[in-house]
C-alpha cells in the first residue's frame, strides 16, 4: 500500500476540527484482502492518530479514505501534515509516507493595516517570497533572485460588514 497523496487539509481560512483525507495506492502485485493502518499527524509526527482500513484495493487501484477521527486546526498557524499506511508484509516501505505544509488562517476583520515587518500570516506557497531578516535589518518579505513571478498570498479578509468594499 501506498500513500499517493494528502487530499485534506488544505490551505484555508478559518480552519476548524477537520477530517483529513488520503489517497492510498495498491502499488503491489496482489489484491490488499486484510486490514491495515492508515495514520496521520498534524504536527510532524510528534503525534499519531491511527486508524484500521478494512477496504480492500485492487492490484493498482487507488481509493480515497477519510479519516474517522478529526483533526483540530482551529489554532491559526502553520501544520506539517504526515500520513502514512502500514501493511503487514508489503514489499516496498519507501512509499508509504506523504507529507505536505498547510497553513490554517484565520479570518482578519477591517479595518486592516499591514507594515510587512510582521509574519501577518503571509505566505508565498512555492518560496518565491521569503520572510527574513537581514543582517542588522528588521524582518522583511524578500524575493528569491532570478525569479521573474512571484506570488504573495494574503490572509482572509471578512468583509461582511464593510458598507462600501473597494
Amino acid at each position: 500500500a501506498a500513500v499517493t497523496d494528502i487530499l485534506y487539509p488544505k490551505t484555508d481560512c478559518g480552519l476548524d476540527k477537520v477530517k483529513p483525507v488520503i489517497k492510498i495506492k495498491n502499488a503491489g502485485f496482489n489484491k490488499i484482502e486484510t486490514p491495515f493502518t492508515a495514520s496521520y499527524s498534524i504536527d510532524g509526527g510528534e503525534t499519531w492518530v491511527n486508524e484500521t482500513v478494512t477496504a480492500q484495493i485492487e492490484r493498482e487501484d487507488e481509493i480515497e479514505y477519510q479519516f474517522n477521527t478529526e483533526a483540530d486546526l482551529s489554532v491559526p498557524g502553520w501544520y506539517d501534515i504526515r500520513a502514512r499506511v502500514t501493511l503487514t508484509d508489503d514489499e516496498d516501505l519507501r512509499n508509504n509516507n506523504a507529507e505536505k505544509r498547510i497553513i490554517s488562517l484565520p479570518n482578519i476583520n477591517l479595518p486592516y493595516a499591514e507594515n510587512f515587518s510582521t509574519y501577518g500570516y503571509w505566505y508565498s506557497e512555492d518560496d518565491t517570497w521569503q520572510y527574513t531578516k537581514p543582517e542588522n535589518e528588521t524582518y522583511s518579505w524578500t524575493t528569491t533572485p532570478g525569479n521573474s513571478v512571484c506570488t504573495l498570498e494574503s490572509p482572509c479578509f471578512d468583509m461582511s460588514d464593510v458598507q462600501k468594499p473597494i
